[in-house]
């Protein structure tokens, strides 16, 4: 069996993986989230060793923190609106038995769907494997949710994102 490569290998991808989760834990659980979701994945990606989400996003003076103030704003005016996603979200949670009320939360569907994708445009420029920009660019292709309310919150210029994306793959 051949030993994958560590330098854009599957371990380095686990390990990225393993970290961004992480982050995006400590996040979800700050917020009250009982999931982990893209926005959370969003501020993961950010506080990585990997430098490459954060390099993708510097032009627009974007790190974890202007992300976190920008989803406590959008939380903030989805509760004062009555469209408060964690609050609906969480009665449909009671019932659910994969949602752990002590501990960590899970990863919500869009969330892993964010890590399907992240893993698929890393696909497209190997052998360089999984980087936190992956995750960011795969976050920025939603077409709506939380994550992409706060990418209009900070005003992300997302063709810049998705441009890079393309230039990565060698289009």
């Amino acid at each position: 069996m051949r030993r994958p490569d560590v330098n854009g290998g599957l371990a380095a991808d686990a390990h990225l993986v393993a970290e961004i989760l992480s982050a995006a834990e400590g996040a979800a659980l700050s917020t009250g989230s009982p999931r982990i979701g893209p926005e959370h994945l969003l501020i993961g990606c950010l506080t990585t060793a990997d430098p490459s989400a954060r390099a993708a996003v510097a032009a627009d003076g974007i790190d974890d923190r202007a992300v976190r103030a920008a989803l406590a704003r959008v939380l903030d005016r989805a509760v004062l609106t009555g469209a408060a996603p964690a609050a609906t979200s969480a009665s449909n949670d009671a019932a659910d038995p994969d949602v752990l009320l002590a501990g960590s939360p899970p990863l919500a569907e869009d969330g892993s769907e964010v890590l399907r994708r992240a893993r698929v445009l890393s696909r497209m420029h190997r052998p360089r494997g999984l980087q936190s920009a992956d995750v960011l660019v795969a976050v920025a292709e939603l077409e709506d949710g939380t994550a992409r309310a706060v990418l209009d919150e900070l005003s992300v210029d997302r063709q810049r994102l998705f441009d890079f994306r393309d230039w990565a793959a060698g289009r």
